[in-house]
Parts: structure tokens; C-alpha cells; sequence
């Protein structure tokens, strides 16, 4: 495909895996940070979510997420960094399934 797609890290997908492909194809990311990548994205990707939801409520003057009841689809790699980052910014209740 010659770069027409870039492989990552995902469901059913490990940082060690992409370390291997790493080894044949330079079309891939997410590799470890001894290789010179950024290795698991999933915090970094759970804190991007708490900005997105931030400012959702910040453009509809919905204030912040403080005292807020959340539903999240999911408690895996992203998600349990999500809980806690909601937690740090003091929501009510958080339904997870």
C-alpha cells in the first residue's frame, strides 16, 4: 500500500505487536518509546476526550463538567483513564457499560 494506510495500536492490537511490524514497515505508530514512538495511546486519547466534552459544554453554555452525570461506552484502555480524569474534574455520577 506504500503509506496509504498507517497501522496502530488497537483492540486485539499491543505495543509489542507494532514493535514487530515496525521491524519489516515503516508505515506504523504507536510504537514504543525505546524505538522512538509514543507507544499506548489510550491516556493521552482519554484525556483528548475530557477536552472534546469540555468544550461541548463550554459552545452550549452548559458550564463545566463539574456536578455532571456522564455515560461512557466501555471501561477498557481508554475508558478507566476517562473515569479517572472525570473524577479529577469533580463529575456526580459516572454509568459505565
Amino acid at each position: 500500500l506504500r503509506g496509504c494506510y498507517v497501522g496502530a495500536e488497537d483492540a486485539g492490537v499491543s505495543v509489542t505487536d507494532v514493535d514487530v511490524v515496525f521491524e519489516r514497515s515503516r508505515y506504523i505508530t504507536c510504537i514504543s518509546s525505546n524505538k522512538g514512538g509514543s507507544g499506548n495511546p489510550s491516556v493521552p486519547t482519554a484525556a483528548g476526550v475530557v477536552s472534546a466534552m469540555e468544550g461541548a459544554l463550554e459552545s452550549e453554555g452548559l458550564g463545566t463538567l463539574k456536578g455532571k452525570n456522564i455515560v461512557i461506552q466501555g471501561t477498557g484502555n481508554v475508558g478507566r483513564p476517562l473515569i479517572g480524569y472525570l473524577l479529577e474534574k469533580g463529575v456526580q455520577t459516572i454509568t459505565a457499560g
